[in-house]
């Protein structure tokens, strides 16, 4: 700490560095007229560039509508799947007259015995 202060002392705590008085002030002005002479480019917008934004909204209508659509063929799909239940549901409620034969043969394939008919037929 001696060391430094012996430094101080010795050099002084004075900036040696000076900048003249007005300098920053004229330092834009300077740069300015330093620099070359050019013309202001305006950009030239071309035909794509104003189609853009309307191009990219009809997509996303055309989007949307597409995505509706899906939405309702599955709510569609959803409503015929409960009809279909539904009238499952009623047939099984329905009287239905079947021919014999065609219970016969599908208990000769169903591989059932004739305990399991009978609960079968005793639920309904």
């Amino acid at each position: 700490m001696k060391a430094e202060d012996q430094i101080r002392q010795m050099i002084g705590t004075k900036s040696p560095y000076k900048v003249p008085d007005g300098y920053f002030e004229q330092l834009p002005d300077r740069i300015i007229d330093q620099l070359p002479e050019r013309e202001a480019i305006s950009p030239k917008v071309t035909l794509w560039q104003q189609a853009k934004p309307w191009v990219y909204m009809a997509a996303m209508f055309v989007g949307a509508f597409f995505l509706a659509r899906t939405g309702r063929s599955y709510v569609t799909s959803e409503q015929n799947n409960i009809q279909e239940t539904e009238l499952a549901t009623l047939m099984d409620q329905a009287d239905v007259v079947v021919d014999d034969t065609y219970i016969i043969s599908s208990m000769n394939t169903s591989c059932m015995d004739d305990y399991e008919v009978y609960t079968l037929m005793a639920s309904e």
